[in-house]
């Protein structure tokens, strides 16, 4: 499978154009759709590597459309990575919450000026920062389920166990699946499914605000432990 396969769900023509060429360019294999209902059959048909989707055009369709894609089997382990022009603190939850492992802000000075015009450079450097900490989240993930069996012996690894009946203890730093760092909050439920904190995101960078995540949540489903850190 070629690693630079990308699925761009972009319903803007010009951006979509604009976009196409400057991933092409850097060696980026781009199939784009304009909607996020095509945008679904293309992910489950053409399995990208990743996804890249702007969220602002449909966000009420694409937020639910992210969730349906982290549930069904074919298509829960392809990264999504959003585009927006609102990079506040809710914007970036309600991505995170819908199954985002990363976020792309437009910078556009101008409402006449395509948003890819105003700095190539800076959507291809966060484009590879988000892929490379997805890979190596990804890539971990994958060690940890291969060595599971020799794991067992290791303390850490029985803490985990002995917590899926007693609960996680409040302070308890883990590693989730989307690559982040949390830290278990007061006030969690007994179980595998805790209330935390966010301490590090998915692309290795601290929070600039707090961040409580709900595991328990519906919307979280497709987050999960992978680890207690020492």
């Amino acid at each position: 499978m070629n690693s630079n396969r990308l699925l761009l769900i972009e319903s803007e023509r010009v951006n979509g154009k604009l976009t196409v060429g400057l991933l092409c360019r850097q060696g980026y294999d781009v199939i784009w759709v304009r909607n996020f209902s095509e945008g679904m059959a293309a992910a489950i048909e053409e399995q990208p590597d990743f996804i890249l989707v702007d969220i602002m055009s449909e966000e009420e369709t694409t937020l639910k459309g992210m969730k349906q894609l982290g549930k069904l089997p074919a298509t829960r382990d392809i990264p999504i990575i959003v585009i927006t022009s609102d990079m506040t603190s809710g914007q970036n939850r309600l991505a995170m919450a819908a199954g985002a492992v990363g976020c792309i802000r437009k910078r556009c000075p101008f409402p006449w000026m395509p948003w890819e015009y105003t700095a190539p450079r800076a959507l291809l450097e966060t484009l590879r920062g988000i892929i490379d900490a997805s890979r190596r989240s990804r890539a971990a993930s994958a060690a940890a389920i291969a060595s599971r069996g020799e794991a067992r012996s290791n303390k850490i690894f029985s803490r985990a166990l002995l917590s899926l009946e007693e609960g996680y203890a409040v302070g308890t730093m883990l590693q989730l699946t989307n690559g982040s760092i949390c830290k278990v909050r007061e006030g969690s439920r007994n179980g595998d499914r805790p209330l935390v904190d966010l301490v590090i995101d998915k692309t290795g960078n601290h929070p600039e605000e707090a961040l409580t995540i709900d595991l328990a949540d519906e919307d979280n489903a497709s987050i999960r432990v992978t680890r207690l850190c020492a």
